[in-house]
């Protein structure tokens, strides 16, 4: 018998394999899972008494995406695409050129005063030069009169002093 295979060709004969008999397994329960958010549409948290957050999809970090599901139940966005234009913005060319970094959030000019949410992964800004470029974009910030929160990783794993922390820095529209 000749097998083929794309572009080459061999006479070999075709071996049979033995299937291995898999053991029965248990019949798993399927989880329920909240539909990912229309486009428009308004996402809404849980209580802080549930005490679980839920991260929206597409925004670059679960933590930033918990930060982004907050601004939208506080009623600082309307949709998630108008939060999309105020996350993400690159300064001075973004992570692409020297010098230019990446706001993972600022607020809409409604908001006073103007403000820059950046999220402190432990592992991503712990790396060497990320501290420097961290420094150098409160600098620039400063001189630019932003203000700067800083919300660190740790916090966001308690869904009550994460909702908190949210309250004391930027608070509610």
């Amino acid at each position: 018998m000749v097998r083929t295979s794309g572009r080459f060709s061999w006479s070999r004969p075709l071996r049979k394999y033995r299937v291995a008999q898999i053991p029965s397994l248990p019949v798993l329960t399927p989880t329920i899972q909240e539909p990912r958010p229309r486009r428009g549409e308004r996402v809404t948290l849980a209580p802080p008494e549930v005490a679980r957050l839920t991260s929206l999809p597409g925004f670059g970090s679960s933590t930033e995406g918990l930060v982004a599901a907050w601004l939208l139940d506080a009623g600082w966005f309307e949709t998630v695409e108008e939060l999309r234009l105020y996350s993400q913005v690159y300064v001075r060319g973004g992570r692409n050129r020297p010098g230019g970094y990446v706001l993972d959030f600022v607020m809409p000019p409604s908001y006073y005063p103007p403000t820059i949410i950046t999220v402190i992964g432990s592992y991503w800004h712990s790396l060497s030069g990320v501290e420097a470029r961290d420094i150098d974009m409160a600098i620039w910030a400063q001189t630019n009169n932003y203000r700067v929160v800083e919300i660190p990783e740790a916090i966001t794993l308690d869904a009550i002093q994460f909702q908190a922390f949210m309250e004391e820095n930027i608070g509610r529209r």
